[in-house]
């Protein structure tokens, strides 16, 4: 989608057809003046207009209305690169580096939508996470 006209149609068609819907990068989407919003506020305008719990990739994602994420680690990109770089120096080449993928990230809830929603989370489903409340 392009605009927020665009965005509120498919999320209409969404509520009737999905249980959940996960929110990726969002920023760039146009406004009804044809500016661009950011990823703060389409993901605030997905939240109202989405009546169903929204899961995210980000932690912002998660500050501005979706129930939850999984968030990647800055520092476990960082460790791999620097492996991958130490591979390449010592004579690894680039071609032949695997491609790696970040397996651990932060686990993030919001429980402010929990309650929206009432859900009502085990214990072991929240420990290890950060849980947080939704930003106005």
């Amino acid at each position: 989608v392009k605009t927020v006209k665009e965005t509120l149609a498919v999320l209409e068609e969404y509520n009737k057809t999905s249980d959940a819907l996960f929110v990726d990068a969002t920023n760039g989407i146009l406004d009804t003046d044809g500016r661009p919003l950011d990823n703060q506020q389409v993901t605030k305008i997905i939240a109202k207009f989405y009546k169903k719990p929204l899961i995210g990739a980000n932690d912002f994602h998660v500050k501005y209305g979706v129930l939850c994420a999984v968030v990647k680690s800055g520092q476990t990109q960082g460790r791999i690169a620097a492996e991958m770089l130490v591979e390449a120096m010592d004579g690894t080449p680039v071609s032949q580096l695997p491609i790696r993928v970040n397996k651990y990230g932060k686990r993030m809830l919001n429980v402010s939508v929990m309650q929206s929603f009432n859900i009502r989370p085990k214990r072991r489903a929240i420990i290890g996470a950060e849980l947080i409340k939704t930003t106005e």
